[in-house]
């Protein structure tokens, strides 16, 4: 007999099996287990598979329901993780290098290439260059202040000293001997100092010709190793009467020399920058001049412009003849004729004067030139001139 399915029933066991029969229930005892069988008719055998499956739908729906699994987003976690990871390795290996590859270029004489910087634009460039003549300027103008102290310089006064006063006692001939002394080398020792000063400032002119700075050159060594021979003399003189001859020299035949030599050097080194900034100052005119032909060619309205740019160049013009002059007429110059040409030397001076502030006149103009053209050119204070299209 085949048992089909078995289910709890009143405490006891049923226990299905098929028959050809109908069914009857049967009781038996078992191990001490009371069953009661049925018998049920044998039918087709799908009603056996709906009975299986009906038992098979019970069991499962007495089963507990599968937990959920969180493997998958552990998974998850862990790969975002390691990504997170690598990438950050990445970035710092990546650092390393770049910068071993910089510091390599550097031993080897090369800087590291860094980003092109944009190109100035001309208003920039011109601003820069007014800038630098500014600076210029107010070296020339330092000059010209030492140069008019040079005009006021005295030297030092023995008459005090030479003329007797009453009464002569002996310690009074001894001190006036001694102070005549002193005044003296002091008075020597100060005009070599300033003589001194001279080479390097001859040897710094760019507009002088080597010629030039040669004969200018020997006429201040020669009149230095003077000056350090008649300091020696003095220092070796015992007497009264030869010390004031002595500073009889130093107040006549040699303050003439210095009162020549030391203006004369001076003036010709102002002279020499103004002609060397004259330059600086034509490169910039060119630029604006070019840059007002090309706004006038695009019928813009520079009329305004171009007066500015006349005033400036007869500034340039006049400061450069100026200090063309002031460097010719003072260059041949010569103690022997002192004081008859001191007015020549003053005239020189006031011509150096009148040529600074010319460039310094230049200057303003430049600044308004560029701010004129810069809005010009940008359209802020663009006219449109109808007398422009009647012009070539």
């Amino acid at each position: 007999m085949k048992i089909i399915s078995y289910q709890l029933y009143n405490d006891e066991i049923l226990v299905f099996c098929p028959t050809t029969v109908g069914g009857i229930f049967h009781e038996c005892l078992t191990m001490g287990v009371k069953f009661v069988l049925y018998m049920e008719p044998q039918e087709t055998e799908k009603k056996v598979l709906m009975d299986e499956t009906s038992s098979t739908q019970t069991h499962r729906s007495r089963m507990p329901p599968p937990k959920r699994s969180n493997k998958a987003l552990i998974v998850g976690i862990v790969v975002i993780v390691l990504l997170i990871v690598g990438v950050v390795i990445f970035l710092l290996l990546r650092g390393r290098s770049s910068d071993q590859s910089s510091e390599l270029g550097k031993e080897k004489g090369g800087t590291s290439k860094a980003s092109p910087t944009p190109t100035p634009s001309l208003y920039q460039l011109v601003t820069i260059e007014i800038s630098e003549q500014q600076a210029s300027l107010s070296a020339i103008e330092n000059d010209i202040k030492e140069l008019e102290s040079v005009f006021k310089y005295q030297p030092v006064k023995f008459s005090d000293v030479l003329t007797p006063t009453p009464p002569q006692t002996p310690e009074w001939e001894v001190q006036k001997k001694e102070i005549v002394r002193a005044r003296a080398e002091l008075e020597i020792v100060r005009r070599i100092a300033t003589l001194n000063k001279l080479i390097p400032k001859i040897n710094s002119t760019k507009k002088t010709s080597s010629l030039q700075k040669s004969v200018l050159i020997d006429e201040v060594n020669a009149h230095t190793n003077y000056l350090t021979s008649l300091k020696q003399t003095v220092e070796k003189e015992n007497s009264f009467s030869g010390l004031v001859a002595l500073a009889n020299v130093i107040t006549s035949d040699s303050y003439k020399s210095y009162q020549v030599l030391v203006p004369k050097v001076s003036i010709v080194v102002i002279s020499d920058k103004i002609n060397v900034l004259n330059d600086s100052f034509s490169n910039v005119s060119n630029k604006l001049i070019q840059k007002t032909e090309k706004l006038r060619s695009a019928k813009k309205d520079v009329v305004s412009v171009q007066k500015t740019l006349a005033h400036l160049l007869f500034l340039m013009g006049d400061a450069g003849n100026k200090a063309e002059l002031a460097f010719v007429r003072v260059f041949p110059l010569v103690s022997q004729d002192y004081p008859k040409n001191r007015s020549v030397l003053t005239d020189a001076k006031s011509k150096l004067q009148k040529a600074r502030q010319n460039l310094k006149q230049a200057v303003v103009d430049e600044q308004k030139l560029v701010s004129s053209l810069s809005a010009i050119e940008s359209g802020k204070s663009s006219q449109f001139n109808l007398f422009q299209l009647f012009t070539p």
